[in-house]
């Protein structure tokens, strides 16, 4: 009955909250949530659209091989619009899909090449995720400490809060990828929520 786990798009995802908030007996709370999020997170998209523009150019390298393959969702999927809404594009995303395709390597490995910035590959240090492959001392992003992965907060059973908690705070997601993508939109109060930096 729920779900909320096919839903593509951020706001469409938390939308599930007013489901339970019906079945809570809340509907009204529910709504209430809701629209704060909705309305926070329109705002932040559209800030970042008029101060770091439409295109601002961040290019992002997103997740890290398992068993070989390179798997980079389309465009039309979760992480994408969520990237995308934040100001960057995930390199070698194909257009119009929703589903993560599969990628070689060495194809990942050329896109990495021309990424800004590492997003979601996984929890390692720089030098474990380097040690990976000989070639990935030479990404840029690595090189230069610019990449972060989603697993800052844990669930009681160990999984990422990411995927639990973030599902009903896009608002918050979005915020942490405008200070990633962004950092000349961060203030001096501002901290990443489910994002940490890898040292």
């Amino acid at each position: 009955v729920v779900g909320d786990y096919l839903e593509n798009h951020p706001l469409g995802r938390m939308e599930y909250i007013r489901l339970f908030g019906e079945l809570a007996g809340k509907r009204a709370e529910a709504d209430s949530i809701f629209d704060f999020a909705k309305q926070e997170y329109i705002s932040l998209k559209n800030r970042i659209m008029k101060e770091c523009g439409q295109d601002s150019g961040v290019r992002v390298l997103i997740n890290s091989p398992f068993n070989g393959i390179w798997y980079i969702p389309g465009e039309d999927n979760y992480m994408s619009l969520l990237v995308k809404d934040a100001g960057g594009t995930i390199l070698g995303s194909r257009s119009g899909e929703t589903g993560s395709g599969r990628m070689s390597i060495e194809k990942a490995y050329m896109n990495a090449l021309e990424a800004d910035i590492w997003l979601n590959p996984g929890d390692f240090t720089l030098e474990s995720l380097a040690n990976i492959n000989p070639l990935f001392a030479n990404i840029p992003a690595l090189k230069n400490g610019m990449v972060y992965n989603n697993s800052r907060r844990h669930t009681p059973a160990g999984g990422s809060d990411f995927w639990e908690t973030g599902a009903v705070e896009p608002h918050i997601v979005l915020k942490d990828l405008a200070m990633i993508f962004h950092p000349e939109l961060r203030t001096a109060e501002d901290t990443l929520k489910y994002h940490y930096k890898l040292r």
